[in-house]
């Protein structure tokens, strides 16, 4: 009877020992699924700013009206910096307006 109490929480044991693993398992997938989303979410905002630009829509960029009639243009050899020959922009860090 002994023999057979010790093998139950032996098996109890790998059991709760199976699913905890299971649980980080789960959790660490959720994270980089989340982390995964946030970045694909981030690059279309980048290229959502980019295509306005280029569609002569204003943005704003540290509380800077942004666009090609305000005679912004992009800088050679860089496609996210655009200058009006005062200030130097990086346009991944502006906003819709």
């Amino acid at each position: 009877m002994e023999n057979i109490n010790s093998l139950n929480n032996e098996c109890k044991k790998d059991k709760e020992l199976f699913f905890t693993i299971l649980r980080r398992i789960i959790l660490a997938i959720c994270v980089l699924l989340l982390l995964y989303v946030i970045y694909e979410i981030e690059k279309n905002n980048k290229n959502e700013v980019i295509n306005a630009f280029k569609n002569n829509k204003e943005l704003i960029c540290d509380s800077l009206l942004v666009s090609i009639a305000n005679g912004y243009v992009f800088e050679k050899n860089n496609e996210f910096i655009v200058s009006n020959g005062v200030n130097i922009l990086n346009l991944k860090r502006c906003n819709l307006k």
